[in-house]
């Protein structure tokens, strides 16, 4: 097998997967971070590659799938005073699970990025939907970045929980702490 992704990433030299969570002090990262009630504003996939490299992907704003940007583009932005980056391994893939996971991540290359309506459906489903059962509409046309991270990592990670159990849902926040979450019991219950 010598798949390559539209932008050069040889699958086969996928060795491990990492996730990214990041904040801004711009309006939009402000107006998720709100919805949310969270930290973060934005959240992306990280791949290490056999030959040292690590790259990411990532959903953008009307912009859409993109990538594969050198990790050391995150890395600028992050110093950049009130930017905030978390990276996070997911270390007990086998090489296997890692490779699927940037097939789906690769697949989905181009797809349309989300748009401000998708942003209001989350905070009318934040504030009120949750409450009362309802579900957001189902876009699988136009990802959120969150949801693009849940959608590539699944099946070998869910990034999904109890009141967020479907794609649509997700959100920076939610993947973060579900993702805390799990490392956390992985770790047999200590803080740290």
């Amino acid at each position: 097998m010598n798949a390559v992704d539209r932008e050069g990433i040889h699958l086969e030299d996928v060795v491990a997967v990492e996730l990214f969570w990041t904040s801004a002090p711009g309006l939009f990262a402000r107006l998720i971070r709100r919805v949310t009630r969270g930290q973060w504003s934005h959240c992306g996939i990280i791949f290490a590659l056999r030959d040292g490299r690590r790259v990411y992907y990532e959903s953008l704003f009307e912009h859409g799938v993109a990538g594969p940007h050198p990790l050391e583009k995150l890395i600028v932005w992050a110093v950049e005073p009130e930017h905030d980056v978390e990276l996070w391994p997911i270390p007990w893939l086998s090489d296997a699970e890692a490779r699927n996971i940037a097939r789906r991540a690769t697949e989905t290359y181009g797809a349309a990025g989300y748009g401000r309506w998708q942003i209001i459906s989350h905070w009318w489903f934040e504030r009120v939907g949750r409450r009362y059962g309802f579900r957001m509409r189902n876009t699988p046309s136009r990802v959120t970045c969150a949801e693009y991270v849940a959608r590539a990592c699944f099946p070998e990670y869910d990034l999904r929980d109890s009141s967020r159990d479907y794609f649509d849902g997700v959100t920076p926040q939610s993947t973060y702490e579900r993702h805390i979450r799990i490392m956390h019991s992985l770790r047999g219950g200590d803080s740290q």
